[in-house]
């Protein structure tokens, strides 16, 4: 719908009746379009990457999206799920050490739900019994697909990031966004530098 209004005598009036929502941002699955995180953090951290994270004597609490994590630390294979999780350990402790690692809760009625359903359809979607001691037969992306699969490894990971790492763990009960926030308010609450 396209109007010309020259008074906004009649605006009121015109908004009344029901418009359709913008093509653009939908596509043709009826799912809303992906947006590129990363094109939007180099445009406003363009001199930031990860060797430039601060490493001195101050004192600096690093709070770690744990989806982000999940899909950066590339699984080397062939690998148990002890081994897997190791790996995690090993890459949180040596480039953070003891951080805090806060993930997202994949229940129902989530604001990654469309995320989720879209990452579902590309894939096969396959269940897979997460414990130490089982040998890992499944490609990383379709393994992180299933969100019954990820909530599995991150039970696992938990464990190994608290112990082998002396991290702290958060799950949040929806998208891990919020908590962070708040990990992060915490935090700052008992005069951490944060980063």
């Amino acid at each position: 719908m396209v109007c010309t209004v020259r008074s906004d005598e009649r605006l009121e009036e015109i908004f009344k009746y029901e418009r359709a929502y913008p093509p653009s941002l939908f596509d043709e699955s009826g799912l809303m379009r992906k947006g590129s995180k990363s094109s939007m953090v180099t445009v406003l951290f363009p001199d930031s990457n990860e060797t430039s994270i601060i490493k001195n004597s101050e004192k600096v609490s690093y709070i770690i999206d744990g989806g982000h994590l999940l899909h950066r630390v590339v699984w080397r294979r062939p690998a148990t799920f002890k081994q897997i999780c190791e790996q995690y350990s090993n890459y949180v402790t040596s480039h953070y050490g003891p951080a805090t690692v806060v993930f997202d809760g994949y229940n129902e009625g989530n604001t990654k739900d469309e995320e989720h359903l879209r990452r579902s359809r590309s894939t096969t979607n396959i269940e897979v019994k997460v414990e130490d001691s089982i040998n890992v037969n499944i490609n990383q992306s379709e393994f992180l697909a299933n969100s019954k699969n990820k909530m599995s490894l991150i039970s696992l990971l938990t464990v190994h990031l608290q112990r082998r790492g002396g991290c702290t763990v958060n799950q949040a009960s929806g998208d891990a966004d919020l908590l962070i926030v708040l990990t992060a308010i915490v935090k700052l609450r008992k005069e951490l530098k944060l980063v």
